[in-house]
């Protein structure tokens, strides 16, 4: 996995540390949510000389500008760029910075969505997979969408008869049984067929 992109002649700053280690002054505007700049950090104002040596200084950097992620009213992580050398950093950088940033986030955030949906997928295979006892998956208005093998063999149901979109859970119900499904999955109550 890629942590960082750095330079071939800059070092990697990928690692654990402790978020306060960067200083009150610059992690708090992290935390209100306001993006945090560094010019210089041995002679900034927001780095205290303990501080840059700790942190700073042993990452190699001395520029940094970093922008808060702030989702339901809170800081979950921010978004680093840093230079070996000073730097002023402009409106024009800030903007930027804040418009990668939130395409980050959202990146990140539809590739752990992409990954459950393909978690829960499995799972689903694996269910319709077992064969000690017959399973179906049906939509509100009844009609059974999917099943699994077991299912089709003890109801002498093929795959073509699942496809054909004509296999519906109320058929399959006991009679004595049907207002409970039909409460249950939420449907109208089905009203018994009565004879002329």
């Amino acid at each position: 996995m890629v942590r960082d992109w750095h330079r071939p002649d800059v070092s990697s700053t990928a690692g654990r540390f402790a978020i306060d280690e960067f200083g009150a002054a610059f992690v708090g505007r992290l935390r209100a949510g306001e993006v945090a700049t560094i010019e210089d950090a041995p002679t900034g104002r927001r780095v205290p000389a303990e501080r840059n040596a700790k942190t700073w200084g042993s990452l190699g950097v001395r520029a940094a500008i970093a922008c808060p992620i702030v989702k339901r009213g809170r800081f979950v992580a921010a978004f680093f760029i840093h230079h070996d050398q000073p730097r002023h950093w402009s409106a024009d950088d800030v903007a930027l910075m804040t418009e990668v940033a939130d395409r980050t986030w959202e990146a990140v955030e539809r590739a752990r969505t992409e990954q459950a949906l393909r978690e829960s997928e499995q799972r689903l295979r694996e269910v319709l997979e077992i064969e000690t006892i017959g399973i179906v998956f049906f939509e509100s208005n009844g009609r059974i969408n999917d099943a699994n093998g077991a299912f089709l063999r003890l109801g002498g149901y093929t795959r073509d008869d699942l496809a054909a979109g004509g296999l519906r859970i109320d058929d399959l119900t006991p009679p004595e049984w049907r207002e409970a499904t039909s409460r249950a999955r939420g449907a109208p109550q089905l009203r018994p067929l009565h004879s002329l």
